[in-house]
């Protein structure tokens, strides 16, 4: 399927993300910050290279407050096309009240 369409966000949304290794969460655990989104996707840049069709868990400091209330996860489906340091990503699952969040960012 192609890519999600983005939409460009007024400011940068942190975020916090590490690559799954199989099914688990690798150790490194790095910065970065959603600079386009749609509700099925974002842009991420970050200084550190992403592995290709890797899977990512991505937090969200801004809404951390309830356990796992922040967590989504996603595939790294391209390069950045905007940014030589960032990647698109395809959710994959997230919970409801993440989804409610991106789509208030959209909004």
């Amino acid at each position: 399927p192609p890519p999600p369409r983005l939409s460009p966000l007024p400011a940068p949304i942190s975020v916090r993300y590490a690559v799954l290794e199989d099914k688990y969460v690798g150790r490194h655990v790095l910065d970065g910050s959603v600079v386009r989104l749609s509700e099925k996707g974002a842009e991420i840049r970050s200084a550190a290279p992403v592995p290709l069709l890797g899977n990512l868990k991505i937090w969200m400091p801004e809404i951390e407050a309830g356990a796992g209330a922040g967590e989504l996860y996603a595939k790294v489906v391209e390069a950045s096309p905007t940014s030589g340091a960032g990647v698109i990503v395809r959710f994959t699952a997230m919970a409801p009240k993440m989804a409610q969040y991106v789509r208030d960012q959209l909004a």
